[in-house]
């Protein structure tokens, strides 16, 4: 039964390290995402100008279905 004591003890003290040793690191860190399109810069600046055309490469349809979204008259800037 001592033994099962100081090796419980033991696994205690280590966990309490590792979650010491966890919660002291640095919190730096980036998340990116990127992708290359071939293609002129003209036609690519129009196409994201346009609000319209958003729901096309924005993905909010994707996390959410319910999202609705409305335009005015105007949508390039």
């Amino acid at each position: 039964m001592k033994i099962a004591k100081y090796l419980l003890t033991i696994f205690l003290l280590l966990c309490s390290a590792f979650f010491v040793f966890i919660a002291t690191q640095q919190n730096k860190y980036k998340i990116s995402r990127e992708k290359e399109i071939n293609i002129e810069k003209e036609i690519l600046f129009n196409h994201i100008n346009d609000l319209s055309t958003w729901e096309e490469w924005l993905e909010l349809k994707g996390y959410d279905k319910s999202t609705i979204l409305s335009y005015t008259a105007k949508t390039t800037n």
